[in-house]
Order: structure tokens, then sequence, then C-alpha cells
């Protein structure tokens, strides 16, 4: 039942992750708890303060490139459901608040409507936690069901924020709503203090895939213009101030990466490439069926779609122009969410059989080798973050909204552990020093942050 009435609800409001997400992580000198590698890895201020505004405008240097392109559309708050919705604490139809919800079908009686952020936990149930290590799981910290409690740095009334968050190593950055008419880019320190938002436009343009590449902040749009879809990259000072168009094109974006003083980008068929400064682009490497993009120093790393034979391709491509290197080749399946280290790289494999689909968290040398299973029985709904030891992912929840989790693997596999639970619609995994940070996105968000070890000796913050 619960299902059913908020189906609707969540398909509209939370982003799908598609296989085009890669992500760029910062590049920062990391201590021995940070980050070793890339991933393909955004109101009203929790304790009260303000944002501090820093935007400027747009300056246009890019060039423009290719031809064709396709349309698509973003929604507006979703609508009033059909059949009884929680409003003002209380059950009744046709009067819509997203401040209040079910919390699960167990609790579905009319009186159980409670701010969404404090749904009751059920009794514990034991098989839940059978496998949990009650001394570190963030979920189950000392005993079954006893969950540490993630800090929120910051939370806002709007409903949509696009589900990216990326690191500088000591900042976080994210966009959204800045009102009711425009979006922004936002940035946010982990020590305290207000967001500050680096940069506002109109609220027609579709605003994805942030990057972090030296002292910018990257992102690719799609902007409805004379009834055409204009893609654009553009980038702001991490610091703020104006933002500059460093690409313009009719052709699709799918998927940015920086590095150094060029920055790459899947569309259609084919990586183009840039300088991060502004130019014109330029054809780097023929595929077809591209998508999901990640880079290190020396490579590219790219997924490529084979329909007629059903199978995923993941490439690797030099920088320097030589051939593209075949690492994986798999039927059947799809990979995405890639991140990258200096010996691997990283990704979700969600496998189609007779019998059903088999998702799990794999990695393969970057020098090509066999595949390695992490993790199993996982749904990562976003984009995994690495750093030294461990791979870090979100999951939604399978009854109730805020039934979401944060969780995270070795590197070198094994039993994966419970950081967070009882988060709604948890996105964008990102970190910073010793912290994991995500944004929780239904209706309203919240930025929220917990240790890399929520958990030590079954106690919650030791």
């Amino acid at each position: 039942m619960f299902l059913a009435r908020w189906g609707l609800r969540i398909a509209l409001v939370v982003a799908t992750v598609a296989c085009s997400q890669g992500r760029l992580a910062p590049k920062h000198e990391p201590t021995p708890d940070e980050s070793g590698g890339r991933d393909a890895s955004g109101g009203r201020d929790a304790s009260g303060g303000s944002i501090t505004d820093r935007g400027g405008s747009i300056t246009a240097l890019g060039g423009r490139a290719g031809s064709g392109g396709s349309a698509t559309s973003s929604g507006g708050r979703p609508p009033a459901p059909e059949g009884p919705v929680c409003h003002n604490g209380h059950e009744s139809f046709g009067l819509y608040d997203a401040t209040f919800i079910h919390c699960d079908d167990a609790l579905n009686d009319g009186a159980s409507c409670v701010p969404w952020g404090e749904c009751p936990s059920d009794a514990p149930d034991e098989s839940t936690c059978s496998n949990a290590d009650l001394e570190v799981d963030g979920a189950n910290c000392g005993a079954c069901g006893a969950a540490c409690a993630p800090t929120v740095l910051y939370q806002q009334d709007q409903w949509y924020v696009d589900p990216h968050l990326v690191s500088d190593g000591t900042r976080v950055f994210w966009m959204g709503p800045y009102d009711s008419t425009t979006n922004g880019a936002f940035s946010a320190s982990l020590s305290g203090g207000d967001p500050t938002r680096l940069y506002s436009t109109g609220n027609t343009s579709t605003i994805r895939g942030l990057s972090v590449g030296g002292d910018y902040l990257y992102w690719w749009t799609a902007n409805w213009s004379r009834s055409t879809l204009a893609y654009s990259i553009q980038r702001v000072p991490l610091a703020g101030g104006d933002a500059t168009t460093i690409v313009e094109t009719d052709r699709s974006i799918d998927a940015v990466s920086v590095v150094g003083e060029r920055v790459f980008w899947v569309s259609d068929d084919r990586l183009m490439v840039a300088p991060s400064s502004g130019g014109v682009p330029t054809a780097f490497a023929p595929f077809s069926g591209l998508y999901a993009l990640v880079s290190d120093a020396a490579n590219l790393y790219v997924c490529n779609y084979e329909p007629f034979a059903s199978t995923t391709v993941l490439l690797r491509v030099p920088l320097d122009g030589s051939a593209a290197v075949e690492l994986l080749r798999l039927s059947n399946t799809t990979i995405s969410q890639l991140a990258v280290d200096e010996t691997n790289v990283y990704f979700v494999r969600r496998t189609q059989s007779d019998s059903g689909g088999v998702t799990t968290i794999d990695k393969t040398p970057i020098a090509g080798g066999d595949l390695v299973t992490l993790a199993t029985d996982v749904n990562p709904n976003d984009s995994l973050a690495i750093d030294r030891t461990h791979v870090y992912w979100s999951e939604l929840g399978s009854k109730s909204v805020v039934g979401g989790s944060l969780h995270k693997v070795s590197k070198d596999g094994g039993k994966s552990m419970t950081l967070a639970a009882r988060q709604a619609n948890p996105y964008g995994v990102t970190l910073v020093g010793s912290n994991v940070v995500w944004l929780q996105t239904f209706f309203d968000f919240k930025l929220t942050t917990t240790p890399k070890e929520p958990c030590s000796s079954g106690v919650c913050g030791r």
C-alpha cells in the first residue's frame, strides 16, 4: 500500500542514476585515510545560517561543435498522489504536504504521519543484523538496530537538488535551487559556517555532471533555446565569481572529466576534447554507444555498449592518443559508476539472466587482468567513492523513503559495513578527510555527513 501511494512521488523526485554518470574526484595530496583515487564522483542552514552570495555572470568563450542531439525535459514539484496522504501530521485526501509521511506499511494507519526525517524504528529484527559486527557497524552499534546518527550540515526547503556532489578535499560542491526562479552552484565546509553560492542560472537549464579540476568547478547543462536543446560545458572558480561557458554544442553531452588543461566528454558516438579554459572542441576518439567516463593522470576509462551483441566493453583510452585497450567484455551486463585509483578500476556491474538480475561491486586492474567481485547483493543508486582502503556507496530503502543507507567495503573484498541507516533517498556520495558526505533528496534536501568509522567498540562517535 505504501509503495502504491508513494510510487509516483518517489519516481518523480528521485533522480535516476543512468549508466552515463561519470564523476571526477578531487586531486589533492591525501592523508593516510584520504582518497587514493578518483570517483566517477550539491535555504535554510541547519544551524540557522544563511547563504553567502559570490555569484557572477556568464561569459562565453567556447566554440561550437557538431550537429544533432535529442530533447529532454525536466518536471516541477510532483502533483498530489491519488488516495490518502499525510497533511499536517494527519491522513487526508487531496491535501499534499511533503513535510509529513507514512513511515512504512505497518505504520500506515492514519495516526502515524510524522516528520519525514523522524520515522520511528520498528522493533529490531534479529535476522536483519545477524551478519553485522556490532563492534563497528554504524546501523547496529553495540546492539541490533542501534544506529549511529549522522550529522546534518545544511538543510534547504526546496524539494529538488541535482544529486551530484563533489569535493576538493576540504569542501563539498553541489547544484540546487537558489530561489523560485534560479538554480545555483554551492559550496560548504565540513568545519561549519554558511554555504556559499558560487553561481546562479535560470531554471531552464538542466545542470549535470559536476567535476573539480584545478581551481574550478565544471558542469554541463542542457538548455532549451527556440524549441531546441542546446548543450554547454561551463566552469566557475571554486572561490566564486563569474561562470564561463567553455563549450557550446547541439550534440548531446553525457559525462565530463577534467585532466590538466583539457576537458573531455562523451558526445553521442565519440569522445570529445577541448581546452579547459575554452576553445573549439575536437574529436578525441570515435566509438559507438559510449557512456560513463572517469580519468586518471594518463588515461580515460569509458564504457562502450554494443547493442546487437548485448555486450558492454570497458575501455582504457590513453591520453597520449595511442590505441584504446579493452579491459573487459561482458555479455548481458551493464557497467556503471566508475572510479579509478593507481591500480584498479572500480564499478557497479548489473547482470541480467532468465532467473533475474544480480548487482555487484567489482574491480579490474587498469593494466588488464581478471574481474574481482568485492560486494554482492547490493543496489548502489549513485556514484562510488573510494579512498586508499575502501569503496563507499549509498542505497535506497525497500520499504520506506527514509529507509536508505550508506555502506563501505574493503578494496580487498570481504564483509560490507553499514555506515548510516534511515536516510531519505541518499545520493551523491563523496569523501572529505575522514568523513563520508552525501545528500538526502526527498522533497527538501539535507547535506549529511558521518565519520568513515562511525562506530568503534560498540559505541557511536568514539
